[in-house]
């Protein structure tokens, strides 16, 4: 792994930045963004929010930075996102194909699964087009079992996600 400065999407970043969470389940936006972009490259036509719009006061400024990694291209049947809510890792996947948008908090707070939902419908459905199309559903079933590895689990349920796999208790 290069430890100096790497190509992350349109972004750079240091690779030893990176290495971080060996030691602390708790992942830093570096990690999560080349996570999502490795996952992009795994499966075909998968859309990556960049995680840091949801950071951003100002809804155009939200959707450009959204947009930032070219998820919104119309070849995407599938857009994923991890982002943080006051230091919590939250994801989603919107299926364009089913109209389905799965949202995921690991710790199951409904007040972070509405934030979730909330950011989609502002920022995400206008951009693709799918204003009021979209069905929601939580994902209940993975719940974070410690304090630091809300980014792990986003991550795991994402694959699971978009590799139609099953959940299975052993991967805790």
């Amino acid at each position: 792994m290069c430890l100096g400065e790497v190509r992350m999407g349109p972004e750079w970043s240091l690779g030893c930045s990176l290495v971080d969470f060996r030691e602390n389940l708790w992942l830093h936006t570096s990690s999560i963004i080349s996570a999502v972009l490795a996952l992009q490259q795994m499966y075909a036509n998968v859309g990556v929010v960049n995680p840091s719009y949801h950071d951003f006061a100002g809804l155009s400024v939200k959707k450009k930075t959204a947009a930032g990694f070219g998820a919104m291209d119309p070849s995407n049947d599938r857009i994923i996102a991890v982002i943080c809510l006051d230091h919590h890792w939250v994801a989603y996947m919107l299926d364009k194909r089913t109209q389905v948008c799965y949202t995921f908090d690991p710790l199951q707070l409904k007040a972070n699964l509405a934030n979730v939902k909330s950011s989609v419908q502002n920022v995400i459905e206008p951009q693709v087009g799918m204003q009021n199309k979209i069905t929601y559903k939580e994902i209940d079933w993975c719940k974070q079992r410690d304090n630091s590895s809300c980014g792990v689990w986003c991550l795991v349920v994402l694959e699971l996600l978009l590799s139609e796999s099953p959940w299975a208790d052993s991967l805790y």
